[in-house]
């Protein structure tokens, strides 16, 4: 856990925010020999990134470089140079060479080996901390300093100032507030004249209408059943096959995750239907008949 600083001597780059985006930015510019300050405003690095994958770490994914981009809501096409010069392999090399080795799972999802995401997160901020990199905690970017058409560092709770020649805002979206992730990014961006476009939630669980189901269902997982997204006059949108766990409101699982953030985003009104399937638990027969949210 690191300490809070007053007003550091400029940075070659600032970083705001310690999730991945954030520690990754570190890293790629302490490599290039820059003088690198990070602040987070929570206590230390990665909190959303440790609960990733159920606490496991789903880190990224071996599919090719057209389809990750097809899997992006919207136009991914913004991410192809990104993509072609760090790709998912080049993730995978790089957290090998900090002693986290990776493995790849059902649909290209990739692991640590020792499924652990919090492990991760240590492995980075001990890397960022061993080059050199100033981690300051506690510290909320409220506004952009702005000067000459430049962005010359943030300006912090209390007047703080933190000066940076560049700076890099990776303050993620606003999908958990309880690990941090409350939009901050989107003001700074208002404020530095972007336009923010409407936003849409993604990678989230499904509600079902039948809550009655659910609260029966809690906790069951299907081992890959077929999964079918349809618009409300019955267009079919997406098929999906993968394991689907009950929650107590609706149904979650990397299957359902993949339909909403290939399609959700497109649709604003979507009924996702398990087809039927016919699962044993203890010996009980549970059939599952059109689940739908």
């Amino acid at each position: 856990m690191g300490r809070q600083e007053n007003n550091p001597d400029t940075s070659d780059v600032l970083v705001v925010g310690g999730g991945p985006a954030g520690m990754f930015a570190a890293a790629a510019a302490v490599i290039s020999g820059a003088k690198v300050t990070l602040l987070e405003k929570n206590e230390r690095l990665g909190r959303k990134m440790s609960i990733t994958g159920g606490g496991r770490g789903n880190l990224t994914n071996t599919a090719s470089l057209n389809d990750f981009i097809n899997n992006v809501p919207g136009n991914g096409r913004y991410l192809f140079s990104a993509l072609s010069r760090f790709s998912s392999a080049d993730c995978r090399k790089f957290l090998k060479e900090l002693g986290v080795p990776t493995k790849e799972e059902e649909c290209g999802r990739v692991f640590p080996v020792n499924e652990q995401a919090g492990k991760v997160v240590d492995a980075l901020e001990e890397y960022l901390t061993v080059s050199g990199v100033r981690l300051i905690y506690l510290v909320r970017a409220a506004e952009l300093l702005l000067a000459n058409r430049r962005c010359q560092g943030v300006i912090a709770a209390g007047r703080r100032i933190f000066a940076g020649k560049t700076a890099v805002i990776a303050t993620g979206g606003a999908s958990y507030p309880q690990t941090g992730s409350t939009g901050d990014g989107y003001a700074l961006a208002r404020q530095a004249g972007h336009q923010v476009t409407p936003r849409h939630p993604g990678l989230v669980p499904l509600c079902l209408a039948e809550q009655h189901l659910c609260r029966q269902l809690q906790g069951l997982s299907i081992t890959n059943p077929l999964l079918t997204l349809t618009t409300a006059e019955g267009k079919t949108i997406a098929i999906e096959r993968g394991d689907v766990v009950f929650t107590h409101f609706g149904i979650s699982g990397p299957a359902v995750l993949r339909l909403h953030i290939i399609k959700l985003a497109q649709y604003g009104v979507a009924l996702t239907f398990i087809r039927r399937q016919l699962y044993n638990q203890d010996d009980k027969q549970v059939i599952i008949e059109y689940g739908r949210s």
